[in-house]
């Protein structure tokens, strides 16, 4: 097997030129799809923040009792579906609506009276449309209750969004995977043939298939490890400068998330048994061709 290993790794040394050539398409390669599945994951998180972030409005009715009130009261302050409630009276949504309207004086005349009711402002723990139709049913048997706005337009076009940008950037990302496979199933034929001499001698000495295929699969994955780390620690790079100073702009406190440790180690894994797997395909077709020339 250290026979195998050691070479493979003279493979790697001796061909230069394809090697490096290789690595760099392979590891911008493996960077666009980490770009892109790191896009897909931090706007996923994004979106389901601004699902969560969609104000509902419980308005009050003019004509309930302190009794309806108090009850629909104790209901809002239990629902375990909020994560924020705030109570705001007819005279400080009059005041807001005034200062609002401060630029604008032709909107604030002919306001004698208050016309406007008290409400409850509410937002969910998540941006599940379920939880929201849930409470909404519930809250409609309220007597206290005038009229209800829950905003599940906005959230029906964020889910919209959600499911447009996955199905757009798991395609990319299954077209980006073909690529890095044609480019090992090409890298492996053009490094068996430029060693096809080699290949003929040592199965003049009687080496097996086995053996024939082991140093370019170790090929193969060396190649590979280092494009991944590469690949790995540019886009680390790339998130790290995204974080310090473009998070913000997009939303305060928000910040980028690179790969978890179960996602990096099946990202890793998957790699490199790709690799080797496509790596020893086309080593053995390659064999079984020049074994049919001969």
């Amino acid at each position: 097997m250290l026979y195998f290993i050691t070479d493979g790794a003279s493979n790697f040394i001796y061909n230069k030129l394809l090697h490096f050539l290789s690595a760099a398409i392979i590891t911008f390669a493996l960077f666009f799809m980490l770009i892109l599945f790191l896009t897909l994951k931090n706007s996923d998180n994004l979106i389901i923040h601004l699902e969560s972030e969609i104000p509902s409005y419980i308005y009050i009715s003019e004509t309930a009792d302190s009794t309806e009130k108090q009850k629909l009261k104790v209901f809002i302050n239990s629902s375990h579906f909020l994560k924020k409630i705030n109570f705001i009276t007819k005279n400080e949504a009059l005041n807001e609506f005034k200062n609002e309207a401060a630029n604008f004086p032709e909107l604030l005349e002919g306001i004698n009276e208050n016309p406007l009711p008290d409400y409850y402002e509410i937002l969910f723990k998540t941006g599940q449309i379920k939880e929201r139709v849930a409470l909404k049913n519930e809250l409609a048997a309220f007597t206290a209750v005038e009229s209800l706005e829950f905003g599940e337009e906005n959230l029906i076009k964020l889910i919209n969004i959600r499911y447009w940008l996955n199905r757009i950037f798991i395609s990319v990302m299954i077209f980006s995977g073909t690529i890095i496979i044609f480019i090992i199933y090409c890298f492996i034929n053009l490094l068996a043939y430029s060693q096809k001499n080699e290949l003929e001698i040592k199965k003049l000495i009687g080496v097996s298939k086995i053996g024939l295929c082991l140093p370019f699969i170790f090929s193969s994955f060396l190649l590979f490890t280092i494009s991944t780390g590469l690949a790995l620690a540019l886009s680390r790079s790339l998130l790290l400068f995204c974080n310090n100073n473009a998070a913000d702009l997009i939303m305060k406190g928000f910040k980028f998330q690179f790969l978890s440790n179960n996602e990096l180690t099946f990202f890793i894994s998957f790699i490199i048994a790709v690799s080797v797997i496509t790596a020893f395909f086309s080593i053995n077709k390659f064999l079984k061709y020049t074994n049919e020339e001969s």
